[in-house]
C-alpha cells in the first residue's frame, strides 16, 4: 500500500513544475462531465475486471445505461477493456482505481457504493448454489473464479461493518464453490467469522421458540443452512467431530420445522446426510445407519427419485463397510478406502473427484494421507498394494 501511495505523489524531477501524479489524475478527472466523475468513483469498488452487469448493479442504472456510461470512459482511457468471446470486462490500472476510490470517498458515496457492491455479489453467490449442482457446474465455477476477490472484499466488509447476516449468506451460498475449488480452508474460515456472531444475535437455541416472527425465521435458516455448509466443509477435511457437532445443530433447528409442517425437509435430509457421513468414517456404523435412513424417509416422501437413489447408495456403504471394516489396513477411513480403490482402478484425481463429489486437492489431500499411513511411495505402490489387500475393484465395493 505505501508503494502504491508513492506512486500518487510521484513527482518527475526533471518535470518543470514537478507535478505529483495525483495532480495530473487530478486535472484530467476535474475535464469529466458531472456523470462520468460519478461512474469512475463509483466503479472503483471492484477488485477485478466487472462486466457490464456488475457495473450496473453498482451504478444503480439499467445494462444499456451503464454501457453507454463505461463506453464514454473507455474513450478517454479511464477505463481497460478486457475482450472475451464470452463477455467484455473493465478495469481501472491499479493507480487510477486507487485515485477514484479516494474520490469516492471525499464525496461521501463510499458507503452506498460498497452496500450495492455486497448485495450484487451476495445474489450472486445465492444464485450459484443451486447452479452449481447442475450441468453449468463448470460455467458458474468460472463465472465465480473470475470475481473471486470481489467476492473477498464483500467478506471482508461484511465482518468490518458489522453485516453478519450477508457474509454469512454468502460464506454459506459459496459452500459447493469453496468445495469444488479446494478452497475448504478459506471457506471454513469465513463460516468460523460470521456463524459464532450470527448464533449469539439469535438468541435462543433457534429450533426450540415456540412462535417467531420472519424476521427470526429468516435468520434461523440462514444460520441452519450456514451450519450444513460448515459441517460438510469440516467433513471433507477430515475434521469429522466438528461436522458431528454442526450437523447436529443443524438438526436442532430444522427437525421441529419438519415435524410441524413448516418446511425444512431438504435441510433435514441434507444434514442428516453430513451426521451419517461423518459418522460412518468415524465408524460409528449404527449412528450413521439411522442418520442415513432418516434422509431416506425424506428423500422418498418428497418423491425426489436421483436423491433417493443416493441416500440408498449411503445406506448400501454402510452395510458394506461392515462387512469390509475388519479388514481394512493401515487403520483407513472409508473414504481413503474409496479414494484408494478407484486411485487404483486408474482414475485421475479429477475423475476421483467427481466420482465422489469432492475437490481434485480433496483426493491429493486423501492419497497423501493414505502414502503415509501406509508407507507408500505412490500411486503404483498403492495399486499394487489395494489389489494385495482386497481394496481394489469389487474386491472392495
Amino acid at each position: 500500500m505505501q508503494q502504491r501511495a508513492s506512486l500518487l505523489d510521484y513527482g518527475h524531477p526533471g518535470g518543470h513544475r514537478g507535478r505529483r501524479l495525483t495532480d495530473v489524475l487530478r486535472a484530467s478527472y476535474d475535464l469529466l462531465d458531472p456523470d462520468q466523475r460519478r461512474v469512475l468513483r463509483l466503479l472503483s469498488v471492484f477488485a477485478e475486471p466487472a462486466s457490464l452487469a456488475d457495473a450496473a448493479a453498482v451504478l444503480g442504472v439499467s445494462v444499456a445505461e451503464a454501457s453507454a456510461a463505461i463506453r464514454g470512459l473507455v474513450d478517454s482511457s479511464w477505463l481497460v477493456v478486457i475482450r472475451s468471446a464470452a463477455q467484455n470486462r473493465f478495469s481501472m490500472v491499479e493507480v487510477v482505481r486507487m485515485f477514484a476510490a479516494g474520490c469516492l470517498q471525499e464525496a461521501g458515496e463510499s458507503a452506498q457504493a460498497r452496500q450495492r457492491h455486497a448485495e450484487h455479489f451476495a445474489g450472486l453467490a445465492r444464485d450459484s448454489e443451486n447452479a452449481l449442482a447442475g450441468a453449468d457446474a463448470p460455467a458458474w465455477i468460472k463465472r465465480l473464479d473470475a470475481v473471486s476477490s470481489d467476492l473477498d472484499a464483500v467478506l471482508h466488509w461484511a465482518a468490518e461493518t458489522g453485516e453478519t447476516d450477508l457474509g454469512l449468506v454468502v460464506s454459506a451460498a459459496l459452500w459447493r464453490w469453496w468445495l469444488a475449488t479446494g478452497r475448504l480452508a478459506v471457506g471454513r474460515s469465513w463460516l468460523g467469522t460470521f456463524l459464532p456472531t450470527a448464533r449469539r444475535a439469535a438468541g435462543e437455541p433457534p429450533g426450540q421458540a415456540a412462535s417467531r416472527t420472519a424476521e427470526q425465521s429468516g435468520r434461523t435458516e440462514r444460520i441452519g443452512h450456514a451450519l450444513i455448509a460448515a459441517a460438510v466443509l469440516a467433513a471433507e477435511t477430515d475434521d469429522y467431530p466438528e461436522a458431528l457437532r454442526q450437523s447436529r445443530l443443524a438438526l436442532d433447528i430444522f427437525e421441529p420445522w419438519s415435524e410441524i409442517g413448516a418446511g425444512g425437509d431438504e435441510k433435514v435430509a441434507l444434514a442428516a446426510t453430513v451426521l451419517g457421513s461423518a459418522q460412518r468414517y468415524l465408524g460409528e456404523r449404527a449412528e450413521a445407519r439411522r442418520s442415513f435412513g432418516k434422509a431416506l424417509q425424506v428423500r422418498t416422501a418428497a418423491g425426489d427419485r436421483q436423491r433417493t437413489v443416493a441416500a440408498m447408495n449411503n445406506m448400501a456403504l454402510v452395510e458394506i463397510d461392515g462387512g469390509t471394516e475388519n479388514r481394512l489396513p493401515g487403520n483407513l477411513t472409508p473414504r481413503q478406502a474409496e479414494v484408494l480403490r478407484l486411485a487404483a482402478d486408474g482414475l485421475s484425481n479429477k475423475q476421483i473427484a467427481a466420482r465422489l463429489t469432492l475437490s481434485p486437492g480433496t483426493v491429493e489431500r486423501h492419497l497423501a494421507t493414505i502414502y503415509r499411513k501406509l508407507g507408500l511411495g505412490g500411486r503404483v505402490e498403492a495399486a499394487r498394494y489395494a489389489v494385495e489387500h482386497g481394496l481394489a475393484g469389487s474386491g472392495m465395493l
